[in-house]
C-alpha cells in the first residue's frame, strides 16, 4: 500500500481505540444508549479532540488519495470536506458548543455517505463490482443503522454502527486505491 493509504489505515486506528478506552474508564456509560460524543463530558473526554481529529485526518487522506489518481475534483472533496466536519467536531464538543458538534457530525456523515454513493456512480474507474461493493455496502449500513435509530436500535448502537460504515468505507477505499485495477494517473504526454 503506498503513503496516503497508509496514513488514512495509521488515522483510522485511534479512533476506535479511544472511544472503546472511553467506554471502559467511564462509569456509567451504555454504549448501547449513549452516543460516543457525549464521552467528552466524562473523565479523559479531552481525548475526544484527537479522536475526531484522526478520523478527520483520514478522511483527507482518501481525498489526497482520490484526487491523485485524477478522480474529478468534486468527488475527491466529499471525504476531505467530511474530514473538516469531523475535526470541527472535536474541537466544537458538546460541552462547549453542542448545536455547533452535531451540526459538524451531521455534515460530515451526509458528505461522506454522499462520497460513498457517487463514487461507484460517477466514477467509471470506480464503477466495477469491487469498488461498488466498497462504497455501497457501508452506505447501506450507515443509513439503514441511522434510519433504524430508536425505532430498532438503540441510539448508541446505531451510532456506533454508522461509525463503523464509515470507517470501513475509509479503510476499503484506501485498499482499492492501492490495488492493482484502481484508477491511476495518465501517463504524462510528451512535450514536443
Amino acid at each position: 500500500m503506498g503513503a496516503l493509504g497508509w496514513l488514512t489505515w495509521g488515522c483510522l486506528l485511534p479512533f476506535p481505540l479511544i472511544v472503546i478506552r472511553l467506554q471502559e474508564v467511564q462509569a456509567g456509560y451504555q454504549p448501547s444508549q449513549q452516543y460516543m460524543s457525549e464521552q467528552a463530558l466524562g473523565p479523559g473526554g479531552q481525548w475526544m479532540l484527537p479522536a475526531f481529529v484522526s478520523l478527520g485526518l483520514a478522511c483527507i487522506g482518501n481525498a489526497l488519495h482520490l484526487y491523485r489518481r485524477r478522480i474529478p475534483w468534486f468527488l475527491a472533496a466529499l471525504p476531505g470536506l467530511a474530514g473538516i466536519c469531523f475535526c470541527g467536531a472535536g474541537w466544537h464538543t458538546l460541552a462547549t458548543a453542542a448545536d455547533w458538534h452535531i451540526a459538524w457530525i451531521a455534515a460530515a456523515f451526509v458528505l461522506a455517505a454522499l462520497g460513498m454513493y457517487l463514487l461507484p456512480r460517477l466514477c467509471p474507474t470506480l464503477g466495477d463490482t469491487l469498488s461498488r461493493l466498497c462504497c455501497w455496502g457501508p452506505a447501506l449500513l450507515m443509513l439503514g443503522s441511522t434510519a433504524l435509530s430508536d425505532i430498532l436500535l438503540p441510539a448508541g448502537t446505531a451510532q456506533r454502527l454508522a461509525a463503523l460504515a464509515l470507517l470501513s468505507w475509509l479503510a476499503l477505499l484506501a485498499w482499492r486505491l492501492d490495488r492493482p485495477g484502481a484508477p491511476s494517473p495518465p501517463a504524462a504526454s510528451p512535450v514536443g
